[in-house]
């Protein structure tokens, strides 16, 4: 005997509610809006709800119980055949569990809790066109620490854990007549102003640690630090901050640290007004880039390392 096909009509919606709520007359869907039993289709009412498809029907969602919600009207609008979409001002996202779909806020949980499910090709082929319909200009950030008599490896370990990185790229090694190493890290973020400032600030927290912690400890002799900033696909490229195979330059051996012109434009440094300079900021080149010196710390943390390094003599 066939199987008769299931229909999304008033009859499933009333016993789909009866089974989810009950006797109630009045709930909130997912999104939050009310819904009233009785105002089932009707887009006039300010209560009125329908059937949707947890995952879409048009991607190949079945009309069954477990893939079936009831919604207010303007939340199934607002939803349409989307995998991750906005209802009523929140953001969620339609997840695989187990042998069935769900919806889940993001909002409520943060979207690390739901992993993308690339293995779903109607949420991975939906994605791209979200990236491909609304590009978004970005930043490469690029921070290069060169190191001179480095006495331990853990420090990288060390400069990885405070930069927030897992990798810490070995550029360039010379061990004669010093132990010397470039490191290289790069992050990538949007083209923006407070993404420009928080990895110089991270910078300027690196700093503060070699002056006042690392280099009293004799960890190393000498450090200095670049931090360098292009537009991602623009002039410069991706790859503009990778040192090129076999170069070594001289190092500088200041225990300062140094930024481009980019990331004083992005970021909004203040120049002198008369020589259009950073007060004080000496310009040096390294790997082919020009850099000025941007030497801060940040104090009260300057301070209290002192005193931790003054405990331990």
């Amino acid at each position: 005997m066939k199987k008769r096909k299931m229909l999304a009509n008033k009859e499933t919606a009333m016993r789909l509610w009866a089974s989810r709520y009950g006797k109630a007359q009045r709930v909130r869907d997912y999104a939050g809006r009310m819904m009233d039993r009785a105002a089932y289709g009707d887009r006039g009412s300010q209560y009125g709800w329908n059937l949707d498809h947890i995952f879409p029907q048009s991607k190949g969602g079945k009309t069954a119980d477990h893939n079936l919600v009831c919604c207010h009207i303007l939340t199934n609008d607002e939803k349409a055949d989307k995998i991750c979409f906005t209802a009523n001002g929140r953001r969620f996202q339609v997840i695989k569990v187990e042998n069935h779909y769900e919806i889940a806020s993001l909002d409520d949980y943060g979207e690390i809790e739901f992993e993308p499910n690339f293995y779903d090709s109607a949420y991975g082929s939906e994605r791209l066109q979200e990236f491909i319909s609304s590009p978004k200009e970005r930043y490469s950030a690029e921070v290069l620490i060169d190191l001179i008599d480095l006495k331990n490896a853990a420090l990288y370990d060390f400069i990885g854990d405070l930069l927030g990185v897992q990798d810490i790229h070995l550029v360039l090694r010379r061990d004669y007549p010093l132990k010397r190493r470039i490191l290289f890290v790069r992050f990538i973020g949007p083209r923006s102003k407070e993404f420009a400032q928080a990895i110089l600030d991270k910078c300027l927290l690196l700093n503060t640690y070699f002056k006042y912690l690392i280099l009293p400890g004799k960890y190393v002799s000498f450090y200095d630090i670049y931090f360098s900033l292009a537009k991602l696909g623009g002039e410069e490229g991706y790859d503009s901050g990778v040192p090129a195979p076999g170069t070594f330059p001289d190092s500088h051996r200041s225990d300062h640290l140094y930024v481009t012109d980019a990331v004083i434009e992005g970021i909004g440094i203040v120049r002198n007004p008369i020589d259009q300079q950073i007060s004080g900021g000496i310009k040096i080149a390294f790997f082919g880039k020009s850099y000025t010196e941007y030497d801060h710390c940040f104090p009260d943390l300057a301070k209290n390392l002192a005193k931790e390094v003054n405990k331990g003599e």
